[in-house]
């Protein structure tokens, strides 16, 4: 039994990250004095930062006590040659004040760290983790990464039929909590299953995906505004599905793949009943289907055909009535690709038709033709030209818009691609 549990123990893999970001968008000012430190948060020069009194001049007790000029050990201008501190800083002060010590480090608005523990068994990954970005967390690496969110993940990846099927279940909880001043916060509570069928190179594999994803922003009554009663109450539920067919075969010498896609996307509202009958629910559910057929004729041809519909149920308001208006893409695209020069040159070429139903009936035609010309193993330079029409068939009364053909967009896009 020990042994067993050793095992275990040894296949686990424990991982901790931990970052802070200090940053300054204007350091022309230089930096600010200890004695300034005083009036950065409250205006009263008394010694302490945070500090507030009312008219009588009486302390206001906060959340947390206030910060001390004598418990700071350290001068701004003394690192005025490392880090600019000033009050373009972000953030100004690196702790929420308004909460305990313990508590205030942990959820540093500028900070950002993972807590993640992993298990690798023979059919088994198993994940657990914590990952929190403040609010005032900045990345220049990653300038895309979101704040102030917090989520938690618990997933299990089981590997059946000698690794031919895979199945991935899972929890995700994701909210904006970090702060106690969070009025109203917004939670994500997702519950996932994929199901991967693969058997083997050259045969038919199918993935399956169902989601389900509930959102809840705690408010419990109606808000006012001005005169008027809003309903900001969140309580709803997406259920996402997809599922998706992988077939590859031969024909007449040619290697194809053929894919077929179903998805679909439904909203509800869990406070439809509770609701004023003038509420407008704006979720937007969607049906998707497409079908791709990838051909390689030979090594240096191959093409992909693909054709595809989406429709949207998009809801409005008509005469004090919610109604669904429905919208209807259709596209068609062919495009392909021929190698000229092994490894070193590539002629790529492409045309694709998108039919819109709506009130707006519009044909969107779009040709694009170029070239990727590789100069040496981590240089390479890519040349695309480009052409779109649109074509008006139906305006149902709209005067704004005129039927007609009429070109969209043309353009040369030249790009200079370096590996590193």
């Amino acid at each position: 039994m020990f042994q067993l549990y050793q095992q275990i123990l040894n296949k686990l893999k424990f991982d901790f990250e931990w970052n802070v970001s200090l940053y300054n968008r204007n350091t022309w000012g230089g930096a600010i004095s200890k004695t300034q430190l005083d009036t950065t948060i409250d205006d009263t020069l008394d010694g302490f930062i945070g500090r507030q009194y009312d008219d009588l001049g009486n302390i206001i007790e906060a959340g947390s006590d206030p910060i001390s000029l004598d418990d700071i050990f350290f001068d701004p201008k003394a690192l005025e040659d490392i880090f600019i501190i000033n009050a373009n800083m972000t953030p100004l002060v690196p702790i929420d004040l308004n909460a305990n010590f313990l508590n205030g480090l942990i959820n540093m608005p500028s900070s950002a760290f993972k807590i993640s523990l992993k298990g690798n068994y023979n059919i088994n990954n198993i994940l657990v983790e914590y990952k929190q970005v403040g609010p005032e967390f900045i990345s220049l690496g990653n300038p895309f990464l979101r704040s102030n969110t917090r989520q938690f993940i618990l997933s299990d990846r089981i590997s059946l039929f000698q690794k031919k099927l895979f199945l991935n279940v899972g929890f995700k909880h994701l909210d904006n909590k970090i702060l106690s001043t969070t009025v109203n916060p917004l939670n994500t509570n997702t519950f996932y299953l994929n199901l991967n069928f693969i058997p083997g190179p050259e045969m038919p594999s199918f993935v399956v995906s169902v989601q389900s994803i509930g959102k809840n922003n705690e408010r419990t009554k109606l808000d006012s505004v001005g005169s008027s009663i809003v309903d900001l109450r969140e309580d709803s539920n997406a259920s996402n599905n997809m599922i998706a067919f992988s077939v590859p075969f031969f024909s007449r010498g040619i290697k194809h793949n053929l894919t077929l896609n179903l998805g679909n996307v439904t909203n509800s509202d869990n406070l439809a009943s509770k609701r004023s009958k003038n509420f407008f629910f704006s979720k937007t559910d969607s049906r998707t289907i497409s079908l791709n057929l990838s051909s390689k004729f030979s090594s240096q041809l191959n093409t992909i055909t693909q054709i595809s519909q989406t429709k949207l149920d998009v809801p409005s308001f008509n005469d004090g009535q919610l109604i669904k208006t429905l919208y209807v893409w259709n596209n068609i695209s062919l495009s392909s690709s021929y190698q000229i020069i092994e490894d070193t040159m590539r002629l790529q070429a492409g045309i694709s038709l998108m039919d819109n139903k709506s009130q707006i009936r519009s044909q969107l035609v779009s040709l694009r033709a170029g070239a990727d010309y590789r100069l040496q193993n981590s240089l390479s330079i890519n040349v695309v030209s480009f052409l779109r029409f649109n074509y008006l068939s139906d305006n149902q009364g709209l005067d704004s818009y005129e039927k007609g053909f009429d070109m969209n967009a043309s353009g040369v896009i030249c790009s200079i691609n370096y590996k590193f």
